[in-house]
């Protein structure tokens, strides 16, 4: 899982709300995988993201119904695993925001996308180092 937060030039709570239900992948034309609230962050809102990858051909809704979505919204990781990317993730929140002349100040990525994930891991197996991860210069946000 990684973290998606689009901060939008505004501080309407409840429209941030309003594009949070607009993306979560439980609703109709909702990004799969994507979990998402709206919250108050230093004079504007921000969309917070939770990003979860899921097999491909099985995105579907938490109603049970199937969610078809284009590949090029996709980032493979392993096999028929997929996730959708941080960047269209941003370009529908920013689409959204335009819809009332908002516009979009900052995205942050936040944790380890999956093919990260996987570089780490195979990593720390290499070298018989369970912290592995920790003793990284370079930090990820």
């Amino acid at each position: 899982m990684m973290n998606c937060n689009i901060t939008i030039e505004t501080d309407d709570l409840q429209f941030g709300r309003e594009i949070a239900a607009a993306i979560r992948g439980s609703s109709p034309g909702g990004l799969p995988g994507v979990q998402s609230m709206a919250f108050k962050h230093e004079g504007h809102i921000e969309i917070a993201c939770n990003v979860q990858s899921y097999l491909l051909g099985e995105g579907q809704r938490s109603n049970g119904e199937s969610q078809e979505i284009d590949k090029h919204e996709l980032l493979h990781t392993c096999g028929r695993h997929v996730y959708i990317q941080g960047k269209e993730i941003e370009r529908r929140v920013r689409e959204l925001a335009a819809a009332k002349d908002i516009g979009t100040i900052s995205q942050a990525l936040i944790g380890f996308t999956p093919e990260q994930a996987l570089q780490l891991a195979t990593a720390a197996f290499t070298e018989g180092n369970a912290l592995y991860w920790k003793s990284r210069q370079e930090v990820t946000m």
